[in-house]
């Protein structure tokens, strides 16, 4: 059995923020941090909404067992997102091993756990992430 996993994920724009989160628990630190980074490339007035997805679901234990499992699961979860915000770019905070492939180009930046725990890192991050908002 795999390890239980939560990610963030974070649509801001065209931009679709995902983390995998420490301990499943998403802080309110985090949020705004990433909310920051999304202004920082979209310009104040872009509107973030939040979404964690949770596996194995908590509460659908059928879906747990379902064919596939995570992967088909978070593939639908991360496609539907995209679909509704016409998601053009993915930012991918920390590792996540299960992201499925979405055919968008993907930037990696450190967690935002990460930053808060290390304001250096955001040096780091916003490096990857100045071109996005050379586009905008």
């Amino acid at each position: 059995a795999r390890e239980p996993v939560s990610l963030v994920m974070v649509t801001s724009a065209d931009v679709l923020w995902i983390e995998v989160l420490e301990d499943q628990l998403l802080r309110r630190e985090q949020l705004q941090l990433i909310a920051a980074m999304a202004r920082a490339v979209r310009g104040t007035k872009v509107h973030c909404a939040h979404q964690q997805f949770d596996w194995p679901p908590a509460h659908q234990s059928a879906l747990s067992n379902a064919k596939g499992g995570m992967a088909d699961m978070l593939k639908g979860f991360i496609q539907r997102l995209i679909r509704d915000h016409a998601t053009q770019q993915i930012v991918l905070m920390g590792t996540c091993d299960c992201l499925p492939d979405t055919g968008l180009s993907m930037l990696e930046v450190p967690s935002s756990v990460s930053m808060l725990r290390d304001g250096s890192l955001k040096q780091q991050a916003w490096d990857v992430l100045k071109p996005l908002r050379a586009r905008a």
